[in-house]
């Protein structure tokens, strides 16, 4: 390491007293340093230093702390240069190249600034706490080789413009200029760009593959351009489209370095002599029509140790040392996620579009009108560069919106006319015929087979349903792994590490046109959907066990091979297979937050026409379509459904599908309300389950009564219940099914207020849910968990639970009906602990008029109890006595007991505010004694309440009188009560 004082002479000369207290706090910062950093002082030179280090990253490390100091009063403007080289100590000093070397760096430098030479950077560059830029190359005097300098760029320190290093070396001119020129902007890939520099810093060999359109021509000219002055003798662009042959390659790389051509020697020795002494870059683009050439590569590389290769290819060379880079597609953006034009544009894919569409049609502007339209294009494109460019081409003729409908046929489309693009780019079809043509014939028939998936597959599918007629079982792997080597077949391991495979979705659309044209389409699907049909029956049993997360993920994997297989299904009237595979895939929809899809699939199935024998798939259809109805909020829908199945199975006679169906008609029932008709169907479903020993279903049943007590307000007998059904669930390790357990006994812990209990139920039962992935259930924890907060008080936690997930689990389910409900609940109730009481009041109707429309009476019911409290607290008596009779009323028309007993207990707080002093006690009396009856004590949130009331009562009444009247309220009637106190 050099150091030197900038100015320190010209100070001695007018302020010797003030140069000398730069001197020593020069001499006391750097002393500190080099303790610290393991550095020993050579040499003292009045206001320079020498010092040597044991390792480049100390040295690095302790010049930019020098820096750092010398910024603090006293200032100190320092130059500081380090080089990695050789010494030689002798007695009247240090001496040698590295000596010679670093001064001259030293002298390159700038105040407060730390220059380093590429032998350091070569040290340092893979610590990310040590970033640089590069400065150039330049030629010191006395020095034989070009020295690379670079400026350490971290927080700090001052690092140089280029122009000022002018002047003091010979710098390298630019290679630049062998590079074409590109006519439009570059869009993204910085990323990119960084990676792949890193690969040729450490490497010699680096393949850029990907399929046609990717961009990876235009990557390699902006890698190339990064490399611009770090190259000794140069960069050298290649193009290679019109090479046909190994003599071609050869021939076009001699005219690109303009060697004359030597008869006595062959072509690749004079390119071998050409670079054997030189340090340059050779980029190689489009080498896959040529692929046999590689050998050529790989005598350069042996021949000449100071060429790097950048290669563009379709097909990887497989070199030994090649480092591969695939180049994907741009990213694009999300589509359920925020559309407006400010956010997309931050997304390489729409912005290269909205650029490309402005240089054909200047007025075009992308803005929050068209910004959904062109997001899906993108997305329909797969973020093909190439396929984008040619789409924003059209935007002369059709707005985004039509340009979005006529995708469909995005191979006829997506043309070009630009005398600047190569031929093969011209067109999208094209630009993947280029790489088809390369195909030798197994290849072509897999690639056409290959295009029935969607949404991609494992190797088992591609074995199945590709291999026969002309394809042997045992070729597959390796015709597989020669479409991935040749960019037309990606690779992607799953989270068990095993490998599927896709197309790019505009690469698919070219295959199927040729699996068309080729003549055995038909037998290709139907091998399609045969395999994808049985893969949902083998996977069905085990979504109820202690595997079943793999077996969901699984089938989740494939959702789009499922959605294409029932398409092709129904155009088919292929009664059989798309009723069984609607039965295999009954548990997906609604375990895995697809209501919707599995809601219309089914209500298709049941509306075809089919043959008698089929009748029992279709009444197990039914069944599934009252299962998704329950997770939907169609409960009263359920209950029609589960009337008329139920009748079927009993015609039938099949008893454990009778069972299966009063469970299901049972639960439809207790959730509208009908509390005692679906307890007696879930008890005679409970009985049959037991007789025949079938855990699952007896566990399903106490579920169900558990549910219904719980519905009902009596949490005592909800508890055994629920935890019978949760020792079942265990018993036949049904993961799904102990995590629902779990929180239900949650549910029934906090209406009993054990909550530490329920706590630690709630928190074991979403992990176990969230392990799983339901989101159903986690969607039904939560909001479970987030009413025992509110019981307990605990809205800080209530606020924190809720925000978080909101952003999370919450924001990724299309359970609108219970989330945006219970959303809106507890938006009110936070929203009123602040006080902001009409927001509140607002938040909470809209709750009620969600769940009022979806019949959920319960929720209801909790939603005007908790409007009442509102209001009540908001100083509006009024509001808060007719929004609690609303709540009595429907706890009174289905029984719900402790809804009753609550709205007595908030009863009483009122009438103990409006003076009604009787009135109040009788009703806390009855509220009281209902709680001991039920077992569940008052919740920590109104407990503040009762006992302002109470204290109000107390001072109106002695002990005794209170006591007679609250005797007298525990004593009657709940009807009586009602009329007593003015409900």
């Amino acid at each position: 390491m050099f150091t030197d004082i900038v100015g320190y002479t010209a100070l001695m000369q007018h302020d010797e007293a003030e140069a000398r207290v730069k001197r020593n706090r020069h001499r006391e910062v750097f002393q500190a340093a080099h303790e610290e950093y393991r550095g020993e002082i050579l040499q003292y030179y009045g206001d320079g230093t020498l010092s040597s280090f044991e390792s480049a990253v100390d040295a690095v490390e302790c010049g930019i702390e020098i820096q750092r100091q010398l910024r603090q009063a006293p200032k100190v403007a320092l130059r500081i240069g380090i080089h990695l080289g050789e010494t030689v100590t002798e007695d009247d000093g240090v001496y040698g190249d590295g000596v010679n070397i670093a001064s001259r760096v030293e002298s390159f430098s700038i105040p407060g600034a730390v220059l380093v030479t590429d032998a350091v950077f070569d040290q340092i560059k893979n610590q990310p706490h040590l970033p640089t830029e590069f400065m150039g190359k330049f030629h010191f005097k006395n020095v034989d080789r070009p020295t690379g300098i670079y400026a350490l760029s971290t927080s700090g320190l001052t690092v140089p413009e280029k122009n000022e290093l002018a002047g003091k070396g010979h710098a390298m001119n630019s290679a630049t200029s062998d590079l074409p020129l590109q006519l439009t902007s570059f869009i993204g890939r910085d990323e990119e760009i960084g990676e792949v520099r890193e690969l040729i810093l450490r490497s010699r060999l680096v393949t850029l593959s990907g399929p046609g359109g990717t961009g990876k021509t235009r990557l390699a000219l902006k890698v190339g351009e990064s490399f611009a002055e770090q190259f000794e003798h140069g960069l050298y662009w290649v193009p290679l489209a019109s090479a046909s042959d190994v003599s071609s390659v050869e021939l076009t790389i001699s005219k690109v370095l303009d060697l004359v051509q030597d008869p006595f020697k062959n072509t690749v020795d004079q390119l071998t002599d050409f670079f054997s002494n030189k340090e340059a870059l050779l980029i190689l683009d489009n080498f896959e029509q040529v692929i046999d050439a590689a050998p050529i590569i790989g005598q350069i590389l042996s021949k000449c140790p100071g060429v790097k290769i950048l290669v563009t290819s379709r097909i990887v060379l497989h070199l030994q040392g090649e480092q591969e880079y695939p180049v994907n597609p741009l990213q694009v953006p999300t589509l359920n996620g925020n559309r407006t034009a400010e956010h997309l544009l931050k997304n390489p894919a729409v912005s290269l579009f909205s650029q490309r569409a402005r240089a054909v049609k200047p007025s075009f502007a992308l803005n929050d009108e068209n910004a959904a339209a062109i997001a899906r294009i993108c997305h329909r494109l797969d973020g093909l560069p190439l396929a984008i460019e040619l789409a924003a081409a059209r935007i002369k003729l059709f707005s985004p919106d039509a340009l979005l409908r006529r995708l469909d046929h995005q191979l006829d489309l997506l043309k070009g006319s630009s005398p600047n693009r190569p031929e093969r780019h011209q067109t999208l079809r094209q630009a993947i015929k280029w790489s088809y043509e390369l195909l030798p014939p197994p290849e072509r028939t897999l690639f056409h087979r290959l295009s029935v998936f969607s949404g991609g597959c494992d190797l088992d599918a591609i074995e199945a349903v590709c291999a026969g007629s002309n394809i042997a079982p045992e070729e597959v792997v390796d015709l597989v792994l020669a479409l991935v080597d040749k960019s037309l077949l990606n690779r992607k391991d799953d989270t068990d590490g095993e490998p599927r495979f896709s197309m790019l979705e505009t690469i698919r659309a070219f295959a199927f046109e040729a699996l068309s044209y080729h003549g055995d389409r038909d037998a290709v699907q139907r091998a399609h959907a045969t395999y994808f049909v049985s893969k949902a029956e083998r996977a069905e049993p085990y979504l109820t066990g202690p595997d079943q997360a793999r077996w969901f993920s699984a089938l989740e994997a494939d959702l789009s091979n499922f959605r294409e297989v029932v398409t092709w299904l129904f155009a088919n009237r292929e009664y059989e297979m798309a009723l069984r595979l609607g039965k295999g895939l009954t548990r997906l929809w609604f375990c895995r937050n697809m209501l919707t899809e599995g809601v219309q699939l089914a209500k298709r199935l049941l509306d075809w026409e089919t043959p008698e024998h089929l009748s029992r798939l279709k009444a197990k259809i039914t069944q599934g379509l009252i299962a998704t109805y329950f997770y939907d909020g169609s409960y009263a829908e359920a209950v029609g459904l589960g009337k008329k199945n139920l009748a079927f199975w009993r015609e039938i006679g099949d008893e454990l599908e009778i069972a299966n169906a009063l469970n299901h008609l049972g639960f439809a029932l207790i959730n509208v309300g009908s509390t005692r008709e679906g307890i007696a169907y879930t008890n005679e479903a409970l009985e049959m389950h037991v007789a025949k020993k079938d855990f699952r279903g007896e566990a399903v049943s106490y579920n169900n009564l558990g549910w219904a007590y719980l519905n009902a307000g009596i949490p005592l007998q909800a508890a055994p219940a629920l935890e019978r059904s949760l020792e079942l669930r265990k018993q036949i390790r049904d993961e799904r099914g102990i995590g629902f357990a779990t929180i239900n006994l949650a549910r029934a812990r906090g209406a009993l207020g054990q909550y530490p209990q329920a706590v630690a139920l709630f928190e074991e039962g979403l992990r176990i849910v969230k392990r799983n992935m339901d989101k159903v259930v986690i969607i039904w924890g939560l909001v479970n968990f987030a009413q025992l907060h509110h019981d307990m008080a605990n809205i800080k936690e209530l606020r924190r639970m809720w925000r978080e997930n909101q952003n999370d689990v919450l924001t990724k389910t299309n359970l609108h009906y219970i989330l945006d409900g219970w959303d809106d609940f507890i938006e009110g109730i936070l929203a009123g602990d602040k006080g902001l009481f009409a927001e509140a009041d607002d938040w909470i109707q809209r709750g009620i008029d969600i769940f009022h429309d979806k019949k959920m009476v319960h929720y209801v019911n909790k939603g005007w109890y908790y409007r009442s409290k509102i209001a009540y607290d908001a100083g509006k008596i009024d509001k808060a006595w007719e929004y609690l009779k609303n709540s009595l009323d429907i706890n009174v028309k289905y029984s719900v007991l402790l809804g009753t007993c609550e709205v007595f207990e908030f009863a009483g707080v009122i009438l103990a505010d409006t003076g009604e002093l009787e009135k109040a006690a009788l009703a806390l009396a009855k509220g009281r004694c209902m709680r001991s009856e039920l077992g569940a004590p008052t919740p920590t949130v109104i407990k503040p309440y009762l006992q302002k009331a109470r204290e109000v009562l107390e001072t109106r009444y002695s002990a005794d009188e209170l006591a007679a009247i609250s005797e007298r309220g525990s004593n009657v009637s709940r009807d009586e009560a009602i009329r007593l106190v003015g409900l």
